[in-house]
């Protein structure tokens, strides 16, 4: 039941500038609009959705539960951190569970007697808190001792977990509690059935205890009975039951140490469920793995898998989340989609059924607060990795929002990929998405809305990794030609003919000038000329990339290939 947004890991990819948070409990959702609105659907017997009522919703509603800056859900109960620092919470509270001092279920939010809290979690019958000072309390049922307080005695309100400092992240799972230390190591406690404290036994603990040899861990997720933990080298571990393979070793032998999940790497967010298991990738791409009884692993199928499988997805995951039989899979594109089982309208799509294996829609957000460039994209993420990033460059005026590849690392990142030539390509190949691995040009359309952002230059890097670099104000005050003149990148297909991005003399407009430099897509190519620059030639039905790093007098191909890259 997870809230934390991983931020340790090297490399993590932002979220959409709708800057939306999800959370989910068991079979009830909430999520956060950019601006500041909430919505909630699911099950609502216990008030769980906090809109007073206790019917279940099987679409998204708006809900009013005040300024909130965080939200987190546990099986069947919720809690918000407001942007006042307070703490609410409603929903089932048969264990005390929300901490407010009775057993009554709430309706609405109420206000916790608990300050400084950073991070709040909800399990099934009981909850977690990290204050800010890296210590945690918790509340609810205690049977097996999943409060940490060595006793096992139920606590209405908070009580502080033993043994535990310097935490930064909580997770709570249904009997059993997970903390990781700002050292990147776990502690766990509680019920250890299926050997989900990961320390080598299957014996209940009343106070923290490590986990056995796992070290360099950036974030944790605990599921029903068994944990994930994402590792700083970005590959995952788990621990716990295994009977559906939700530990994702290509086995369904439970494990009361931590094994690796199989073919995982590059991950940056993980999500447990009861039986499933899901992970994101830093390319955009969401891997589960499980149970598949109701389709929760969202492959179109209803097989379970030990070992993580792709699923499919039109575009880029931001974020993920497990619910008990169900998934919550956010786009870059802003929408939200849903899958898994759907007998209380978890899915969100608007009618009841027993299993959905299909991500739906189970909510859509407005596009306008798309980013408008690689460029600002960096600048509200720094540790934005290079990828695929859904961009609107003209703001929806004229050319709807599109993925791009930004470079995120070199020259300060935030980089927009708009071509990539070698030797050898018959022709001008053009493509909606350019990518490092595919030669091709960017469309008309799309060119032409990155250029207009322009305000650094352009950049270009060989197969080498060297690069080079035109200034914007360079290519702005050109005596030539320059990027404004040019409507087309994909206009080359006659021999003989030429498409200049950019080209400057010291007199003239000829390329017989004696200081010329050019960025360039040509179907033919003159030797002997000067330059300074970077240029495409095609002669006859060959392509050549050229990289001039001096004046020299070329006769031949120099590079065999180029990145074209403007911010």
């Amino acid at each position: 039941m997870k809230t934390f947004l991983l931020s340790a890991v090297c490399c993590a990819v932002s979220l959409s500038a709708l800057a939306v948070e999800v959370t989910i409990g068991s079979d009830h959702n909430l999520l956060q609009k950019n601006d500041g609105s909430i919505v909630g659907w699911g099950y609502n017997a216990f008030g769980q959705l906090g809109n007073g009522e206790r019917v279940s919703q099987y679409s998204p509603i708006p809900l009013d539960l005040g300024s909130v800056s965080a939200l987190s859900a546990g099986s069947n109960h919720s809690f918000a951190i407001l942007t006042d620092g307070s703490v609410v919470a409603w929903g089932k509270n048969r264990d005390g569970q929300l901490g407010l001092g009775s057993t009554t279920d709430a309706y609405t939010p109420q206000v916790l007697n608990l300050a400084n809290v950073q991070q709040v979690e909800g399990g099934e019958a009981h909850s977690l808190a990290l204050l800010n000072d890296g210590s945690v309390m918790a509340w609810g049922n205690n049977a097996d001792g999943r409060l940490g307080d060595a006793s096992t005695q139920n606590a209405t309100t908070p009580v502080v977990v033993a043994n535990l400092s310097a935490i930064q992240q909580v997770s709570a799972g249904d009997y059993h509690s997970v903390a990781l230390s700002e050292q990147g190591l776990v502690y766990t406690w509680g019920n250890n059935a299926f050997g989900r404290l990961g320390d080598g036994t299957t014996l209940n603990r009343n106070v923290a205890t490590q986990v056995q040899d796992l070290t360099d861990v950036a974030s944790i997720d605990a599921g029903t009975a068994h944990t994930l933990a994402l590792k700083m080298d970005g590959t995952v571990a788990a621990w716990g039951w295994n009977t559906y393979g939700q530990l994702g070793n290509n086995s369904t032998v439970n494990a009361p140490i931590a094994v690796t999940a199989s073919g995982l790497s590059n991950v940056i967010d993980i999500a447990a469920g009861d039986r499933h298991s899901l992970a994101l990738r830093n390319d955009g791409t969401v891997w589960a793995w499980g149970d598949n009884t109701y389709g929760q692993l969202g492959n179109g199928t209803f097989t379970a898998s030990s070992v993580p499988v792709k699923v499919p997805l039109s575009g880029l995951a931001t974020d993920i989340k497990a619910g008990r039989y169900h998934s919550v899979i956010v786009m870059q594109s802003g929408d939200v989609l849903a899958f898994g089982r759907n007998y209380r309208g978890q899915v969100g799509s608007g009618y009841l059924s027993n299993a959905e294996a299909t991500p739906l829609v189970a909510f859509t957000f407005e596009t306008g607060s798309v980013p408008a460039t690689c460029r600002s994209i960096k600048a509200m993420n720094p540790n934005s990795p290079s990828g695929l990033y859904l961009i609107d460059p003209d703001g929806d005026g004229g050319v709807a929002p599109f993925n791009a590849y930004c470079e995120m690392v070199r020259a300060g990142g935030g980089w927009t990929l708009y071509a990539n030539h070698r030797d050898g390509i018959a022709k001008t190949q053009v493509s909606s998405v350019v990518t490092p691995s595919e030669f091709s040009v960017m469309t008309d359309a799309h060119w032409r809305s990155i250029l207009s952002t322009m305000v650094t230059g352009m950049m270009f890097v060989d197969e080498y990794g060297r690069e080079a670099h035109l200034s914007a104000s360079k290519l702005q005050s050109g005596n030539c030609r320059k990027p404004t003149d040019v409507n087309s990148l994909s206009s080359v297909s006659v021999v003989g003919s030429s498409q200049p991005i950019w080209h400057d003399e010291t007199a003239g407009c000829t390329v017989t000038g004696t200081d010329y430099s050019m960025v360039l897509l040509m179907d033919s190519r003159s030797i002997h000329y000067k330059t300074q620059g970077a240029a495409l030639f095609r002669e006859s039905t060959t392509d050549f990339d050229i990289w001039p790093y001096g004046d020299m007098v070329y006769t031949s191909p120099v590079q065999n290939e180029l990145l074209y890259y403007i911010k």
